[in-house]
């Protein structure tokens, strides 16, 4: 059966294949505090903010369905994109957990993707510095090495991050948050149909993370009519990062269907 549209008999034309998907990440990072209070206004029913803390990315992904590696030279556009994003620790029934209230990414196929597991995911351009074994100073991650990107949307810079690497690290905060939560949300357009509003954890195989490096952070936050990133008031950048992460999704698992909406 075609796991997404559109649907022909070899399924092979739905815009996304079938789970489990493997991962390949470089990540330019800022480690922040933000407006508690106006932050809240990003939470959907039932959550609550862990702490003051978030962290926010842009990021280049080689991602395709696992065992599925002719994909990366029949279409490399369809193993590559770009994502940029804002995590927060929050808290549902006693447990913590790493939430997206925003996330954008660049290609089609990973923004619906993305709905399927209940990131909320949008189609925005982003840029971030790049590393080649052959460009002077430019060889790999390294003290001094300065990077940056950015998100825009429809014209509008959401934000743009800097930062400058100053050492090696053993792990980044982001670990620590706890596992991904996410919402899927599907609305009934009739009589009869099902309004899918639920919590979901995704479901992670095997992961690792190598490259982590640490230094000064900094970020601007823009705005966009239909990005509200300026609820994220920041009250201080704790620092940068770069890191690179291999990960497998496998699926997500149901935590609650949210009644009250």
């Amino acid at each position: 059966m075609t796991y997404s549209l559109p649907i022909t008999k070899s399924g092979k034309s739905a815009i996304v294949q079938p789970p489990p998907y493997v991962y390949a990440v470089d990540y330019v990072a800022v480690y922040v505090k933000i407006n508690e209070e106006i932050a809240n206004s990003l939470l959907p029913p039932g959550l609550e903010l862990a702490s003051d803390n978030a962290w926010i990315y842009v990021s280049e992904f080689l991602s395709y369905p696992e065992n599925h590696d002719e994909m990366t030279y029949q279409d490399p556009e369809l193993t590559v994109y770009r994502e940029g994003a804002v995590a927060l620790n929050v808290i549902l029934d006693g447990q913590k957990y790493l939430y997206f209230p925003f996330m954008w990414v660049d290609k089609d196929w990973a923004l619906i993707r993305g709905y399927i597991n209940g990131y909320p995911k949008k189609i925005a351009n982003i840029s971030l510095s790049k590393f080649h074994p052959l460009m002077p100073g430019r060889e790999g991650p390294a003290p001094g090495v300065k990077l940056g990107g950015y998100v825009a949307r429809n014209g509008y810079t959401l934000y743009r991050i800097e930062v400058e690497l100053r050492e090696r690290i053993d792990s980044v905060p982001i670990s620590a948050f706890g596992p991904t939560l996410t919402i899927r949300r599907y609305p009934a357009t009739g009589p009869g149909q099902r309004d899918v509003w639920e919590y979901v954890t995704v479901i992670k195989g095997e992961s690792k993370t190598a490259d982590m490096w640490t230094g000064r952070g900094s970020i601007t936050i823009g705005w966009g009519p239909n990005d509200e990133v300026n609820l994220l008031q920041i009250k201080e950048v704790i620092g940068g990062y770069f890191y690179r992460s291999y990960f497998k999704i496998l699926g997500t698992k149901l935590i609650k269907t949210i009644e009250d909406k």
